[in-house]
């Protein structure tokens, strides 16, 4: 068992790789190959890694893959049924538009694929991350998750019962309004959730983080609770007397932001919401700068165009 790299001068003129003897490697790794444009039918390989390969439109039904990497991989519509796949990666694949149903998957990580727009109910799946995947717009209910995060998923307005999920991490889904009462839920984390009020009496959490949750205005008397950390949760003016808590803090909603001022009087800084160092846009009524994108992608999800801050006209 090994590993085998495959490089431009093994591609052929007509975007193949046939006469490659893989021997017995079972890791194949296809980076940087703007001409490959199909993989063969390996019998025996386990792991495959496709990264900048824009060209390439699909990939085999290898009977014993288990772990497949799909980056910058454009031109892929579709991925097939393995029947043994455990865990997938797929990273700025915008031409993706579904997922099968595979029977053993275990971990699958989306970022920046906007084609997918519903994910399958995987049976065994345990982890899902998904990152700008800005058209989903409902998530199933999986019966075997553990652990789901979310960050950038603007169309999700709320997330399914799941019976065993136990971790659950929500950074800037601004259509989010509220969680399900999960009951084996152990950590939250939430992240610029603007539009949640409040959080469900879980039972037996442990852990939650709820940072520039801006319309959170209590919080519940959870009975297990342990530790607990606020910032910049204007709403929350007093906690609970949790009887089990370790570790509580609660910043006040006083944000100090650095900018300077060019000579066409434009703001430079950090963005309030995602940290990019760009050109900021300074809302007329209240002190947020924020950038160009994270302005568009608020607005696109509430349809207005007020400050996600003060509410007011932008």
């Amino acid at each position: 068992m090994g590993s085998m790299r495959i490089v431009n001068k093994d591609v052929s003129s007509d975007g193949t790789i046939d006469h490659i003897d893989i021997k017995n490697s079972t890791i194949i790794v296809c980076c940087d190959l703007p001409n490959l444009i199909k993989l063969p039918l390996w019998p025996t390989v386990e792991a495959v890694d496709c990264s900048n390969c824009p060209s390439l439109s699909k990939l085999p039904l290898w009977p014993n893959i288990k772990t497949v990497y799909c980056r910058n991989c454009s031109g892929l519509t579709e991925l097939p049924l393995w029947p043994n796949i455990r865990e997938v990666y797929c990273q700025n694949c915008t031409g993706l538009t579904e997922l099968p149903l595979w029977p053993n998957i275990r971990e699958v990580y989306c970022q920046n694929c906007t084609g997918l727009i519903e994910l399958p109910l995987w049976p065994n799946i345990r982890e899902v991350y998904c990152q700008l995947c800005l058209n989903l717009i409902e998530l199933p209910l999986w019966p075997n998750i553990t652990r789901i995060n979310c960050y950038n998923c603007l169309g999700l307005t709320e997330l399914p019962l799941w019976p065993t999920v136990e971790e659950v991490y929500c950074r800037d889904c601004l259509s989010l309004i509220e969680f399900p009462l999960w009951t084996n839920i152990k950590t939250v984390y939430c992240r610029n959730c603007p539009n949640l009020t409040e959080l469900p009496l879980w039972p037996n959490i442990t852990i939650v983080e709820c940072n520039n949750c801006t319309g959170l205005i209590e919080l519940p008397l959870w009975p297990n609770i342990s530790i607990v950390r606020c910032y910049d949760c204007p709403g929350l003016t007093e906690l609970p007397l949790w009887p089990t808590i370790i570790y509580a803090r609660r910043t006040a909603y006083n944000i100090k932001q650095k900018f300077l001022v060019d000579n066409n009087q434009k703001l430079h800084g950090s963005c309030l919401i995602c940290y990019t160092d760009t050109e900021l846009i300074k809302c007329n009524t209240c002190t947020w700068c924020i950038c160009k994108n994270c302005i568009d992608n608020w607005h696109i999800a509430n349809n207005d165009n007020k400050c996600m801050q003060c509410k007011q006209i932008f």
